[in-house]
């Protein structure tokens, strides 16, 4: 779609007539000029030759008359002079040409255009050369864009006789004065209409216009030599052929009674359809500078003066275009720059071009631009072609298939070209439609694979631990992922989770087991937890951090106080069905990543430090707490309130570990918290003491006070040692022999 509308803005068509048209002739390359026509030219080698001055205009028009004659005898059907030839010389020089441009009644001149606000005026030659001259036109070519692409068989001017007339009529009337623009033949077209008239005869071509029904038969001039009445006619058949397509018809198949071949159906054909077709017409270059037949007036006028004329081409169905045309980029005075100009920065000269321009007509070469509503058609096709490899093919494949298709268009587009002289677009589909489908497939690409791969990775991270996700974008081995380093362990458990599963359908317990492990897994995440796992009812979390790290460790903490006060508001939107969780915390070295084999593996933590939080997990029943968390967990974090409550030795264990009760985000608590806190201190420094009966005593006083679970637990182990004491030394640290 982008390359459609931009091949039909002005800067779509520039680029195509600056750029493509210029890739398409230098891929075509140069092609022999057809023979009808013929550069006889003014340079810098002949003036210097014939000691004229450097400025072609201030030559001896006695030289002009002199190659007329030449050309005459050698059977030239029509010269067209590309000079300007306006103002007078000596009466004797003037005189001498005129009557040279008579006696050969086979002349075209050329006349110049002035552009002013009302448009563009014809400035004629010398009145004696014009009323001589068998025709008149003017060779006007772009100015923009700078290279010369293409030029016009007939162009608007203003018409001095009908303005004239219009202009007393507006006077009488009291109006405004208006001039008339009318279309007039260019320099090639005159030259084609005054070769048709000598070629096929003037009562014969008369009759074809009158077979034609066309009015304009009866402007064809008596005679052929008439330069004014010549114009006249051709604006007249310009007027009647350019929107009767009937009689275009009829004048084309009157044509063809002419034998296939002869000069008389090519010229009748050609001519019909410049008078019928439209006046911009993109020039089909033979190559560069001298690829049209060229002999300078030096070579012409010696081959004369020496008695060698016969030495010279017969010319008799040649036009020969005569004007300045030098070979050097420093001589030029009339150089045009072309998609033919070359590196050294000779142009083609303006003479040149407008023999390029009779030729084009005379065999209907043009080059033919694709009507836009087919460029359009064209290029959203391709685009769409193109869009879809590069969407669907992988990105290595687009690129390949999408060079290719470029390829092919562009060889087929120079077919085209060159054989049937049909202009496709190449810079809109190969510069610009091809980069951008494939940028777009890149990036359409891109986001696809980066939308699957963040699916992908959001669902591995549901089942996977963040850093497993990591590796395994790396490529990194997994069956060698596990590492051993520091961490904060946390470990959670629902107790009488078996218990309520029983009691709780199947349906709502799902719903309530993704709730909770929603709510607990956030707060792991959200306090920057490095890995996750979940085991039943069980979830584990770590967090990297060494010994003197404190912030690991605060993280935890936190984590932990959090997820706890969202189970309790859990509990209380599920008074049926709480999850009672215990929370266990501790600190050490464990080897954290995959356990398995190159085939099959699980993520997972292991060694002592989780199992010791486990059973700091598993000792919040024994003591009827929620959060418990080791004294390495605690060791010289400040900010975080917690009470010590005991010495454990756990099952399976020798090591003795400190344990507290984690309580809250700081030290500030309520007076009656104060005192049991207060109260519990006492009881545990009798405790310590090995006053088993004293502290028994004060252990009741606080359990039947505030309710406290580790009060009630130090009361049950006082009364069983004194049952049983222990061994001095011995009781202080309590051995566990559950989990």
């Amino acid at each position: 779609m982008i390359g459609g509308l931009l091949a039909l803005t002005p800067v779509g068509n520039r680029l195509e007539e600056d750029i493509g048209l210029a890739w398409l002739f230098e891929a075509r390359g140069s092609r022999p000029a057809p023979t009808e026509v013929m550069v006889v030219s003014l340079d810098r080698t002949s003036a210097e030759a014939l000691r004229q001055p450097d400025k072609f205009r201030q030559w001896d028009r006695t030289l002009h008359a002199e190659v007329v004659d030449i050309l005459r005898q050698r059977n030239a059907p029509v010269i067209v002079f590309d000079m300007v030839l306006e103002e007078p010389r000596s009466p004797g020089m003037d005189s001498f040409l005129s009557a040279a441009i008579e006696d050969a009644n086979r002349v075209v001149l050329f006349q110049r255009l002035i552009r002013d606000r009302d448009g563009d005026k014809p400035v004629r030659p010398l009145s004696a050369f014009m009323q001589a001259a068998d025709g008149l036109g003017s060779f006007p070519l772009p100015k923009i864009p700078s290279r010369v692409n293409y030029f016009w068989s007939f162009f608007p001017v203003i018409d001095d006789k009908a303005s004239t007339e219009g202009n007393a009529t507006a006077r009488a009337g009291g109006s405004a004065a208006q001039h008339v623009h009318v279309e007039t033949p260019t320099l090639p077209t005159v030259a084609l209409q005054l070769q048709a008239l000598r070629t096929i005869g003037r009562d014969a071509f008369v009759a074809l216009l009158q077979e034609s029904a066309l009015e304009s038969a009866s402007r064809v001039p008596q005679r052929i030599g008439s330069a004014g009445e010549l114009t006249t006619l051709m604006r007249a058949l310009r007027r009647e052929l350019a929107h009767a397509t009937q009689a275009y018809d009829t004048l084309q198949a009157t044509a063809h009674r002419y034998a296939s071949g002869t000069p008389e159906r090519r010229l009748l054909s050609a001519l019909a359809k410049a008078y019928h077709e439209p006046s911009t017409r993109y020039l089909n270059y033979y190559g560069p500078a001298r690829t049209i037949a060229t002999i300078s007036y030096r070579n012409l006028i010696d081959a004369a003066r020496s008695g060698a004329l016969d030495r010279l081409p017969d010319l008799s169905n040649t036009v020969v275009f005569v004007g300045g045309a030098d070979i050097s980029a420093v001589d030029q005075a009339d150089g045009f720059l072309t998609v033919f100009t070359t590196d050294t920065g000779v142009d083609l000269s303006g003479v040149e071009i407008g023999a390029t321009a009779y030729a084009n007509l005379l065999h209907d070469q043009f080059i033919e631009p694709l009507p836009r509503w087919m460029t359009f058609a064209l290029l959203l096709g391709l685009g769409c072609l193109l869009g879809f490899i590069c969407v669907r093919l992988r990105a290595g494949a687009a690129v390949v298939g999408s060079l290719s298709i470029g390829l092919v268009y562009f060889v087929s587009a120079e077919l085209v070209f060159a054989r049937e002289q049909f202009w496709l677009p190449v810079v809109t589909p190969l510069a610009i439609q091809l980069p951008v489908a494939l940028g777009i497939g890149v990036l359409w690409q891109y986001f696809t694979a980066r939308r699957q791969r963040d699916l992908y990775n959001r669902g591995m991270r549901y089942y996977a631990p963040e850093q497993a996700v990591r590796r395994m974008e790396t490529g990194a081995p997994l069956a060698a992922a596990a590492e051993v380093d520091y961490y904060t362990c946390l470990i959670t458990d629902v107790a009488g989770y078996t218990t309520l599963t029983e009691k709780t359908n199947l349906r709502d317990q799902t719903a309530l087991e993704q709730e909770y492990f929603d709510l607990v897994s956030r707060r792991i995440k959200e306090f920057h937890g490095e890995w996750l796992f979940i085991d039943g009812d069980s979830i584990t979390g770590v967090w990297k951090s060494d010994g003197a790290d404190e912030e690991g460790r605060r993280q935890a903490c936190l984590a932990a106080l959090a997820m706890n006060r969202d189970i309790r508001e859990f509990n209380q939107k599920h008074p049926y069905t709480p999850f009672k969780t215990r929370i266990g915390l501790n600190h050490g070295e464990l080897s954290a990543g995959n356990f398995g084999s190159d085939e099959r593996g699980m993520y997972r933590v292991t060694g002592d430090t989780v199992n010791t939080a486990a059973r700091i997990e598993g000792l919040n029943k024994k003591l009827g707490t929620e959060v418990l968390a080791s004294g390495s967990v605690l060791r010289d974090l400040d900010g975080l309130h917690a009470r010590f409550v005991g010495e454990f030795v756990m099952k399976g264990k020798t090591q003795k570990i400190d344990i507290y009760e984690l309580r809250s985000e700081n030290d500030s608590c309520t007076d009656e918290q104060a005192e049991m806190l207060m109260e519990f201190g006492k009881a545990m420094r009798v405790f310590r003491a090995e006053d088993w009966k004293g502290a028994r005593a004060m252990f009741k006083g606080v359990a039947e006070t505030y309710a406290d679970g580790p009060s009630r637990y130090y009361e049950e182990k006082c009364e069983e040692y004194v049952a049983h004491p222990p061994r001095p030394g011995e009781g202080v640290v309590v051995i566990l022999d559950e989990k």
